[in-house]
């Protein structure tokens, strides 16, 4: 693995040099012994999940074993391959794999009670989630320790893998540095292609000195495993006679536009059966968003199954509070602007939207109204909404997909249309009934506070961060802080 040498060149660029043992074990027998492992992992977990499922679900009902062994175990595969839990995975690590076989297992667990219970094949559902527990932990700790192996011998300057870059010196100097700070990689620039897509000058890395006019003669002459181009947009058309010959080589060749590296992802992907670039920050895949969905369905469909009695109560209050309606209805804007009629517990006084608001005295110094002292409100009102009780009717709007239990709040159409810029990447998910802002102080947080906290939900949220902020929310609830 490359690492930095003790001094630095006139100029002031710090130079780097290979590990003494970094060429003698480049490919290799590590590489085929790796290859080996990782083709031979399916077979394992296969046989090591056969025998979970004859201990948990034999005892005298070996027919019941046996199909459960030729469908629960073929499809759980299926989705670990689909998932390509069994890639080698060199720069997402154990942490990826972890949750890519969480993914697979959920599935196959959800698949397998559709499958099982309506044919009274398995009546014991005890049973199935003890397997697909073990089952899980199991196949985690297997990847963990293949992957956590490799990892560490990828440090010590095994099984790496030469890369030619294309770009200019100081990006190629840039790229080392990254590389230098994950060892793990196994990853070594050996030589640059100086002159973007369309290069005919290839120097060696880190010297300097000349070596090639032409990608063919760098890969005849030197070992490569792996084609880099840092080009700017204007220059995809330019680096496709490069991505070909890595293509006739049998190389992996890669583009990284060098514009948008550090703003919107780029990735390749098939539109209407042609390859098309995408540019989006939102790169859930269509297997995570039905994991989110099966998330918002259970904890929806739990939570008004155990509150049901306090939602009789709550009506009685709000009718006696005050005359009016006891629901609360208003459209809001959801994902990508659609626009859907949220239910509320009333809070406020009938009509409230067109009685006059003390507009001046928002406190989220920005186009959305919040005024701790609202006239408005009713007496039971301010209990309701100090507690967020008014918020529970919205649980409907969660089974009926029109918003998430963790997401964004919706918002008034006339506020929405207040939202611009960056901002209005908020409504790229599904609006929320708890989020980072409900968390962090509600309507204590000021208008740009509130949207980066939105943005950096957009921006990292994935279903261990959903479970973290329901958590989180409950004694934010109990404390109303900010809730009015």
């Amino acid at each position: 693995m490359l690492r930095k040498s003790g001094y630095e060149d006139g100029n002031g660029a710090r130079t780097y040099q290979l590990p003494r043992w970094g060429t003698a074990f480049q490919g290799g027998g590590l590489r085929t012994a790796g290859h080996f492992t990782m083709r031979g992992l399916p077979a394992v977990d296969a046989l090591f999940q056969a025998m979970l499922l004859a201990y948990f679900m034999g005892h005298g009902r070996h027919g019941v074993a046996l199909v459960a062994t030729l469908l629960i175990i073929p499809f759980s595969q299926w989705q670990m391959r689909r998932l390509a839990v069994y890639d080698s995975h060199r720069i997402g690590g154990t942490r990826e794999v972890t949750r890519k076989v969480l993914s697979a297992q959920l599935t196959a667990f959800v698949f397998t009670c559709l499958l099982f219970f309506p044919l009274s094949l398995v009546k014991d559902l005890s049973v199935l989630a003890s397997y697909f527990i073990v089952s899980t932990a199991a196949l985690i700790l297997t990847k963990a320790v293949a992957y956590t192996a490799l990892q560490l011998l990828r440090r010590r300057g095994f099984d790496a893998r030469r890369v030619c870059m294309i770009s200019t010196w100081e990006r190629a100097q840039a790229f080392c540095e990254r590389l230098a700070l994950h060892p793990e990689w196994g990853l070594q620039i050996t030589c640059v292609g100086l002159g973007g897509a369309a290069s005919r000058r290839f120097v060696d890395f880190p010297g300097g000195q000349e070596i090639a006019s032409d990608l063919r003669d760098v890969l005849k002459g030197r070992v490569v495993d792996e084609v880099i181009l840092a080009v700017q947009p204007d220059e995809l058309a330019a680096s496709a006679e490069v991505l070909n010959l890595c293509e006739q080589h049998g190389l992996i060749g890669r583009a990284i536009l060098e514009s948008w590296a550090d703003s919107s992802p780029a990735h390749l992907d098939s539109f209407c059966g042609e390859a098309a670039l995408s540019m989006s920050l939102v790169r859930w895949s269509d297997h995570d968003l039905a994991l989110k969905r099966i998330f918002d369905l259970v904890v929806a469909s739990l939570v008004l199954l155990l509150t049901w009695p306090l939602f009789i109560v709550i009506a009685i209050v709000v009718k006696l509070s005050s005359p009016g309606p006891v629901f609360f209805r208003q459209t809001r804007v959801g994902l990508n602007g659609r626009q859907f009629q949220i239910i509320k517990f009333r809070t406020m006084l009938d009509g409230a939207d067109s009685l006059a608001r003390n507009w001046h005295k928002s406190v989220t110094q920005g186009p959305i109204f919040k005024d701790p002292n609202d006239y408005r409100i009713t007496g039971a009102g301010r209990i309701l909404r100090r507690f967020s009780l008014d918020e529970m009717p919205q649980l409907f709007s969660v089974l009926k997909g029109e918003m998430s239990i963790v997401g964004p709040r919706p918002l008034p159409v006339r506020e929405a249309n207040e939202i611009s810029g960056e901002n209005r990447r908020r409504f790229s998910v599904l609006p929320g009934l708890t989020g980072l802002w409900q968390v962090n102080g509600r309507s204590m947080v000021g208008f740009d506070a509130w949207m980066k906290y939105d943005l950096q939900y957009v921006d990292k949220r994935s279903l261990w961060l959903d479970t973290v902020l329901l958590l989180r929310t409950i004694p934010a609830v109990l404390s109303g802080r900010g809730a009015y």
